[in-house]
């Protein structure tokens, strides 16, 4: 099976050479390069029995011996590839990280069936699960996935597959027999600019059943309309109609839907937002070690962390 390998110092170095030096946050929780070199592999396709396609998936590991946790990423609609500022990042901390080609993907030859495309996207993230010994197979890595700590992710309409992983209320028109919804094997979430409507249905956030980190910014735009809401507002609507118990919110002050063109698009949003990728790394990673690994100073960060002072006010962050 092909694969493309990188190293995590290159492939970082590169994507950050072309934007303005980031603020130097040196008190935020593991804002920087993680102790692991990461393996990247872009061209590992399995079969999906359960709704008859192949799926390529994107994967990252850490050059290491031992258990590490997995994330299970979903990317924004039709774009995903430039999520690396951030993915290999957490993979670098010590996390496998997956990310299924979604059927919108450009780099799919077939044509996407529009019709049912959230059927297929929340089926691809399931998919990663069940497939996750062939996919770790596939790969260089030496060290082993824990099955018992695994994460789902998501920027914009990847963090709607996210949410319906972990308990979205479900429309009728968006099941479907191979697709369900729910999935018990994420045991967290963090949803990238989560969509901020309910579509009509009221307490559609309310079973949300994991714990979650959302994110968002005042300039967060992307594809959906807020209505008479902020941008800020719209972005905090997951957290706002969540039940309470570890849920986190991260709002960033003058961040855009792409963070600059950081994420999702490059062609898209305002001027490079490094420190803006820079605060959400450390956030989500307090996260994930705080969920995935149990970790106790990830735990006293997430829960004490003054975070609105460490970021010099740019970052509102709640919990409850």
């Amino acid at each position: 099976m092909a694969f493309t390998k990188l190293v995590f110092s290159v492939l970082l170095a590169g994507l950050l050479a072309a934007c303005s030096q980031p603020q130097t946050y040196d008190s935020l929780y593991k804002g920087k390069q993680g102790p692991f070199d990461v393996q990247v592999y872009d061209d590992i396709v399995l079969t999906d029995p359960v709704h008859p396609r192949d799926v390529r998936f994107r994967v990252m590991t850490p050059a290491g011996e031992g258990m590490f946790p997995v994330v299970v990423h979903s990317h924004g609609g039709f774009c995903p590839d430039t999520y690396d500022a951030i993915t290999a990042h957490w993979a670098s901390h010590g996390y496998i990280v997956i990310a299924p080609y979604h059927p919108d993907s450009p780099h799919n030859a077939e044509k996407p069936d529009m019709s049912i495309i959230v059927q297929r996207r929340v089926r691809d993230l399931s998919f990663a699960v069940d497939a996750l010994d062939d996919i770790v197979a596939a790969t260089e890595f030496t060290g082993a996935a824990d099955r018992q700590s695994i994460a789902v992710t998501g920027h914009s309409f990847g963090a709607g597959m996210a949410l319906m992983k972990t308990g979205l209320f479900m429309l009728d028109e968006y099941k479907a027999p191979w697709s369900p919804g729910d999935d018990e094997r994420f045991s967290a979430a963090i949803y990238l600019s989560a969509p901020g409507g309910e579509e009509g249905v009221e307490n559609a956030f309310a079973d949300l059943r994991v714990p979650f980190m959302a994110t968002g910014g005042s300039l967060d735009k992307g594809r959906l309309e807020p209505g008479d809401m902020t941008l800020a507002d719209f972005r905090s609507q997951v957290f706002l109609k969540a039940p309470p118990g570890d849920k986190y919110l991260v709002i960033l002050e003058n961040a855009d839907h792409y963070l600059g063109g950081l994420i999702c698009n490059a062609e898209r949003g305002g001027d490079p937002d490094p420190d803006g990728i820079e605060i959400f790394r450390a956030m989500t990673t307090a996260f994930l070690d705080a969920y995935l690994k149990d970790d106790t100073a990830a735990q006293a960060f997430l829960r004490n962390a003054d975070v609105a002072a460490l970021t010099a006010g740019r970052a509102d962050y709640r919990q409850k």
